[in-house]
């Protein structure tokens, strides 16, 4: 049976949906941020069904399509105003409804939940789907209509339905039937024939979880692996039928022919990969053989005539291999360093330093009157506390904070940074992330009436100092960071005793892992193993990123004091 979820496949990739019905295995299994999203999806769709007062649900957990198709048929009979998980079956096509609503002039209007806080385009071929399946299950079909978070919302006290979701009317004209009708056909032939189509690079391929099957025969240093680059796909179709490696992009683009553009970050992440520490071994195997080949066929065939020449050649020969192991035992074929840029930045610092981050949720539906849908609420963090600069890691103050069940922790979390924080030096944190929910907290407390705690938090804000900054303006670019910048990428280069500090993380490894975590934490019993267990990991991994910022920064300053030593040497 051909669904809706088979249809959204296809509208996405005609691959996607080949491989999800003949090679599922091949597919990457789903993130934990993946699974916040699907979760999230879920709870949302129930939460909507408020917004039509009593309905009757049809429980697909439960039943087989055929049952849940008949269960809804014996509700429409009844009458009954609204069915949720509505379920129709048109020959080989099955879907089922988010909410079907009687309209009030006779028929019925479909209704699509969509856990997002704006209306997609892609939102339109998903319900024409249902609508073309319900047509021929033999339903008048008023209208269709996406329902999605509205992003403005702000609760304040018990949910407002009728301002919590946003209706979006979607006009399905004799066209987008047409196209439907032709996906079927795409999907119908497709499970006949079982023939795996071609891959077609599209701005999805990235995030999609056939991108490992589908570019698997790809070289090492391919499109997708320059990082940032939204016309990755349209690359992939214009260089060497996609099977381009860095150079060959690099001298696509750099001929002038090219229609693509590459950002300065880009390129500087392409050249140092061509010129990476591999290659330069390789070009000093090939600088020692030139020498070699020279002096053989001089020895053998040279005359006095030619002793010149073959000097000037030779001499240029050793200049070539001199400057390859001088770049090797430098490292400057991996490392870029804009001495000038960072000394300005790090004479902002001031000590003590306080290496602060954030963890967060942002639910769909807020729980916290002041919040909006998907707004982010601090629910974690970790200080370390740096008195003088070449303190060791020992002499470091750690401070942590978790709440451990869903409640409104505002202003617990202001009263703890304003104590923690103290009054006086430079608070590193690890881009803007920080800033923005301290200004949020700031302007909540302005709303509140809390004129101190929000002057307390400006003048926190005010002693931010973006680490990041650093790598993302390129000031140091090291080859190992592949293009990005963020701390989990930073941190093994640029500390090799931290190189594995992340993977060796229990249960909690990264942002997504740490919101998916925190969610199960709050749903188990406060002292239970489970929960103390969860805590500890959760508590690791915040404590580990300002951990990061303390070491990164450590071996910044270092590089840039060597450096200055060598100038004032050179003085």
């Amino acid at each position: 049976m051909l669904t809706k979820q088979d249809h959204n496949y296809l509208t996405e990739c005609v691959k996607l949906f080949y491989m999800q019905k003949f090679n599922k295995k091949a597919l990457t299994e789903p993130s934990d941020f993946d699974k916040i999203i699907m979760e999230e999806g879920v709870e949302v769709g129930k939460v909507a069904r408020n917004c039509f007062g009593k309905y009757k649900l049809i429980d697909r957990d439960h039943y087989d399509p055929k049952m849940c198709a008949d269960m809804t048929k014996v509700y429409m009979d009844m009458n009954t105003n609204a069915i949720a998980e509505a379920s129709f079956i048109a020959g080989d096509l099955f879907c089922a409804v988010d909410v079907l609503l009687r309209n009030p002039e006779g028929g019925y209007d479909i209704y699509e939940v969509k856990a997002s806080a704006h209306d997609e385009k892609e939102y339109l071929m998903d319900v024409a789907f249902q609508y073309y399946v319900l047509q021929k299950a033999g339903v008048d079909v008023k209208n269709a209509y996406i329902l999605h978070v509205n992003g403005n919302y702000v609760k304040d006290g018990p949910l407002d339905y009728s301002k919590l979701f946003v209706r979006e009317e979607k006009i399905i004209t004799p066209d987008i039937i047409k196209q439907v009708e032709l996906d079927i056909d795409i999907m119908r032939k497709l499970m006949k024939d079982k023939k795996e189509p071609e891959t077609v690079a599209k701005s999805g391929c990235r995030k999609c979880a056939a991108h490992n099957a589908c570019y698997k025969d790809l070289p090492k240093n391919n499109v997708w692996d320059i990082a940032g680059l939204r016309t990755a796909a349209k690359i992939y179709n214009e260089v060497d039928g996609g099977k381009a490696s860095f150079k060959e992009i690099y001298e696509a683009y750099k001929s002038g022919k090219s229609k693509f553009k590459l950002s300065d970050k880009q390129i500087m992440q392409i050249e140092y990969e061509l010129k990476s520490e591999e290659s330069l071994k390789e070009n000093l195997e090939k600088a020692d053989e030139n020498i070699t080949v020279l002096d053989s066929f001089y020895k053998d065939y040279g005359t006095p005539e030619e002793e010149k020449v073959y000097l000037e050649t030779r001499e240029k020969y050793v200049k070539q291999k001199e400057e390859i192991e001088k770049q090797i035992k430098e490292g400057s074929a991996n490392r870029y360093v804009d001495y000038d840029s960072l000394k300005v930045f790090m004479d902002t610092l001031q000590y003590p330093v306080y290496h602060l981050d954030f963890e967060t949720i942002n639910p769909a539906i807020p729980n916290v009157d002041g919040y909006k849908p998907y707004q982010a609420r601090i629910n974690q963090y970790s200080l370390h506390v740096q008195k003088h600069k070449g303190d060791e890691e020992k002499d470091l103050v750690h401070k942590e904070y978790l709440q451990e069940s869903l409640y409104d922790n505002t202003m617990e979390v202001v009263d703890r940074l304003i104590d923690d924080l103290g009054e006086q030096g430079s608070i590193v944190v690890y881009t803007k992330f920080e800033n923005e929910r301290l200004g949020e907290l700031e302007e909540m407390m302005k709303n509140r009436g809390e004129t101190a705690r929000a002057e307390a938090i400006a003048s926190i804000r005010n002693r931010l100092w973006d680490l990041s900054k650093i790598f993302e303006n390129g000031w140091i670019y090291d080859r190992g960071f592949k293009g990005l910048y963020s701390i989990k990428k930073v941190l093994p280069v640029m500390s090799k005793e931290h190189d594995e500090a992340y993977p060796n993380l229990p249960l909690v490894h990264n942002g997504t892992e740490d919101m998916y975590w925190y969610k199960k934490l709050c749903e188990t019993p406060i002292g239970s193993k489970e929960h103390e267990y969860i805590k500890k990991c959760l508590l690791m991994y915040c404590g580990l990123d300002t951990l990061a910022e303390y070491a990164v920064l450590a071996e910044v300053e270092k590089i840039l004091d060597r450096h200055l030593e060598k100038v004032e040497v050179k003085k």
